[in-house]
């Protein structure tokens, strides 16, 4: 069984997209399945994890169809499409490829044809895709379907017996804005924590592609004690599960500190956050303090106080956020894929 998968990663666009097409490939190849990456040349960089799999980079404005038919044959089980710069006319030049189709989307904005469609936002119904599919595609809607990796769900039980047993008390914050956070949010954050006058453990993570990597492991070194800096990291769950507090992004991790149940102030860099954020915000399930340029680093370290001195506010965010996701979303699109 062939699965070929089409998605971009890079300093602007993150590495969401890719990051959950990876997690889809890990369990298909779990099952067996041979699984291919189409990518553009910056992917690996922002995700590594991808070489894991067949990998074929993309030149800017290659015949993308063209190249993933010389590398994977002409008859593949199944195409997974996640881009925002493709529709349906890239899609329909699969079909004599691919037996099926499946797009992973967010935005609802474009038609595609395809036979499954995956939105994993919270909220999401098939009305919002109204006319936008064909007539028996199977939709997949909701945080049930969030494409998670394995190390969540199996530590799901675990973490949230731990957050039980600290009764909303913030001992450790986790700091992530994305792989790539191509604004530096994290500067600002370590300032409101310093601000804040935070003296409890801190974890910083960005990754090995992001543009400001050095100079937030410069600034850790110089200006913030007990800070431990990741470069990147193969095992997000066990930060997620260690922190009391996180100050992230509503980008794809939001569902992996949502199956943790790890409390999180929000700031939104991207367009197709903010429909992540605002369904949070109204969950109860998060923080949103909004847009990147309208938060300012008092407003943050405020946040961070406000938490740090309401306990029963954190136990209610916590429980809030695990109840909205399970961390099996990877296991129901393999199940509903056939497999």
């Amino acid at each position: 069984m062939i699965a070929v998968f089409r998605a971009d990663a890079s300093a602007t666009l993150g590495g969401g997209h890719v990051m959950r097409c990876l997690t889809l490939a890990d369990t298909l190849a779990g099952a067996g399945w041979r699984c291919g990456f189409a990518c553009n040349e910056e992917a690996s960089d922002v995700v590594p994890g991808i070489s894991r799999h067949d990998l074929l980079p993309l030149p800017p404005n290659a015949d993308s169809v063209g190249l993933m038919r010389e590398r994977w044959g002409d008859t593949w089980d199944l195409a997974v499409i996640d881009h925002y710069g493709l529709d349906a006319a890239f899609e329909r030049a699969l079909r004599p490829i691919a037996s099926r189709i499946l797009v992973i989307d967010d935005l609802h904005d474009r038609k595609h044809d395809c036979d499954f469609l995956l939105d994993q936002t919270l909220g999401r119904g098939e009305t919002d895709y109204r006319g936008l599919i064909p007539p028996g595609c199977r939709m997949m809607m909701g945080t049930e379907y969030a494409l998670l990796r394995e190390q969540f769900p199996l530590r799901r039980d675990a973490a949230l017996e731990s957050r039980r047993s600290r009764s909303g008390r913030i001992d450790r914050v986790l700091v992530f804005f994305g792989a790539t956070d191509p604004f530096n949010i994290t500067s600002s954050a370590l300032d409101a924590l310093a601000f804040s006058g935070w003296k409890g453990g801190m974890d910083v993570v960005l990754g090995k592609g992001a543009p400001y990597l050095d100079a937030i492991g410069l600034k850790i070194t110089n200006k913030i004690n007990g800070a431990v800096f990741h470069r990147g990291s193969d095992d997000m769950a066990r930060l997620i599960e260690n922190a009391d507090l996180a100050l992230g992004s509503p980008g794809t991790t939001s569902w992996e500190r949502c199956c943790l149940g790890l409390p999180t102030v929000l700031i939104t860099f991207a367009e197709n956050q903010r429909e992540i954020a605002a369904g949070l915000g109204r969950a109860g399930a998060a923080v949103d303090l909004g847009w990147y340029e309208d938060v300012t680093v008092v407003d943050l370290a405020k946040s961070i106080c406000d938490l740090a001195m309401s306990p029963d506010k954190v136990k209610k965010i916590s429980d809030a956020s695990a109840f909205l996701c399970d961390g099996m979303g990877s296991a129901r699109v393999k199940e509903a894929l056939g497999t």
